[in-house]
């Protein structure tokens, strides 16, 4: 009876070892095996443009580059225009890593970057614009490494200050075969946004 009891003990364990093997393999295979690692940012700041030459505030016919011109013509100060916005994109440096061999494996684990959605905020904290979501749609080989570009403000949200703004950077990617990727590294920067108008 006792050798009976030690079978169906052991045949019990075989199956809830079983069972367990099968939980752990679907874990896996619902999980990437890559990660989107945030190598470093190229955050241009937004610049103004004049456009060139102003205007002598005494005779708008004069035009000048400075104040001295115009005290030589006697047509008061440089009036320059407003500064035109330029927005330059921003260049982020990624790498697709392996969290295990499968991570390897293109075109299965490459990642697809979608978008980044973008949240503003003044240095004391408090919210400067609205979130934006941008679209990327980039995509970065397994086990490579790779640039993606995208508009770090939308001209609605420029102010017309000199303004340093706090940028958090949420990517949404996937790889190929569908799954969620998970980011890793910075995903702060800041912006400096000078005076000019959008």
């Amino acid at each position: 009876m006792r050798g009976t009891n030690r079978w169906w003990i052991l045949l019990l364990a075989v199956v809830l070892l079983a069972a367990t093997a099968c939980t752990e393999n679907d874990l896996d295979e619902s999980e990437a095996s890559v990660v989107l690692e945030i190598l470093g940012i190229s955050n241009p700041e937004v610049q103004g443009d004049t456009g060139g030459a102003g205007q002598c505030t005494g005779d708008p016919s004069i035009p000048c580059l400075d104040n001295q011109i115009c005290a030589d013509n006697q047509a008061g100060t440089c009036d320059f225009p407003d500064a035109l916005c330029t927005v330059t994109d921003w260049t982020v440096s990624v790498a697709n890593q392996p969290l295990n061999d499968a991570g390897l494996e293109s075109p299965f684990n490459d990642i697809v970057v979608i978008s980044v959605i973008i949240s503003y905020f003044n240095l004391d904290g408090s919210n400067y614009a609205p979130d934006r979501t941008v679209p990327i749609g980039a995509t970065i080989r397994a086990g490579s490494i790779g640039t993606m570009t995208f508009a770090p403000i939308a001209f609605d949200d420029i102010s017309t200050d000199n303004t340093t703004v706090n940028l958090i950077l949420a990517f949404d990617a996937v790889t190929v075969s569908g799954e969620d990727v998970e980011v890793a590294g910075g995903n702060g920067a800041q912006l400096f946004i000078e005076d000019c108008i959008p």
